[in-house]
């Protein structure tokens, strides 16, 4: 796959921005977190845009960083979850970029979840309760799978560090120099 513009796309916490930032560095490009993208032309949090604002508001505005992002070069973008299941997002980064699914199983994305969740307005609800937070994430990651499914590249995250998983995708992807 030969492209300058990368997105690793996945669910939340399965180290999107984590393993961009190491991508990026090994290939010399620019690392973007979406969500940190967003906020800044904003100018407010993620939750405090779905809190004042709400879902579908936050929808069209990453929608609209998606198209900035789309004309980057020579960058590494990692997404929200929600980022390729809304509007054309994914066929639009598969035009325009080389996508890579970051598949990662249900209960280590809760595990993830439980340590960060105050940060994350989708999962903020659930407090301590694991089981429904389980229920949410399987029932979440079912309806995403379909837009997840169609990125170029899927690596499993199962039993891989971060180091190991960039240097799977340095294998498999062809970069412009």
């Amino acid at each position: 796959m030969k492209n300058t513009r990368i997105f690793l796309i996945g669910f939340m916490a399965s180290g999107k921005s984590r393993i961009g930032k190491i991508l990026a560095n090994k290939l010399q490009y620019t690392f973007v977190d979406a969500d940190d993208y967003i906020e800044g032309k904003a100018q407010l949090t993620i939750p405090q845009i779905f809190e004042s604002k709400g879902e579908s508001y936050f929808r069209e505005l990453e929608k609209e960083c998606l198209e900035e992002l789309l004309t980057a070069e020579k960058t590494v973008v990692a997404t929200g979850g929600g980022m390729a299941c809304h509007f054309n997002n994914i066929e639009q980064m598969n035009e325009n970029a080389c996508t890579v699914f970051l598949e990662i199983p249900s209960p280590i994305i809760v595990s993830r979840l439980l340590q960060s969740k105050n940060t994350r307005p989708l999962v903020a609800q659930f407090e301590e309760d694991k089981e429904a937070l389980l229920q949410f994430v399987e029932t979440k990651l079912e309806e995403r799978l379909p837009f997840y499914q169609q990125a170029h590249l899927t690596i499993s995250c199962k039993t891989l560090t971060p180091t190991k998983i960039v240097a799977q995708l340095m294998k498999e992807l062809i970069v412009d120099d």
